[in-house]
């Protein structure tokens, strides 16, 4: 018999919770929305000088099939990932899930929501939201008298 660990998203969502306690706002408010297949391919936030970027794990997912949209302050990655198997395959244990996936989240406030782009390597979509000007750190020089 085959048996399996109980999930740790229980964890995910007090780190979450965390980051909104000490910073006050989440970076990217990912907003679940209805999804009946269980699939929710697992993805990466972060932050560089110029730009915020998300990565999505998306391997035996064709590009062709994802779908990423802004609208207004909502950038939504959607698709499929469809499960083939040879006809009479009996599987005894099945962790990769397949069916359509919706991610929803609230971009930061100063993000430039104009120029994002998305590509995608190795089973990884990258998008990427570049900041606007007056979010980018500078150099304030001192003046002396």
């Amino acid at each position: 018999m085959f048996t399996t660990l109980a999930t740790t998203r229980p964890f995910f969502d007090l780190g979450a919770t965390l980051d909104q306690m000490f910073e006050g706002r989440p970076f990217f408010e990912d907003v679940e929305k209805g999804n009946s297949t269980g699939f929710s391919p697992r993805v990466n936030l972060g932050e560089h000088e110029n730009a915020y970027f998300i990565e999505v794990d998306l391997p035996g997912v064709s590009m062709k099939e994802i779908e990423v949209t802004v609208d207004g302050r909502e950038l939504m990655i959607s698709g499929e990932r469809v499960f083939s198997a040879e006809e009479g395959t009996t599987f005894r244990k099945r962790e990769c899930l397949a069916g359509r996936f919706e991610r929803v989240f609230n971009l930061p406030e100063f993000a430039e929501t104009e120029k994002i782009d998305a590509s995608s390597s190795n089973g990884v979509l990258t998008v990427r939201i570049p900041k606007t000007e007056i979010a980018k750190p500078r150099r304030i020089e001192v003046k002396t008298s």
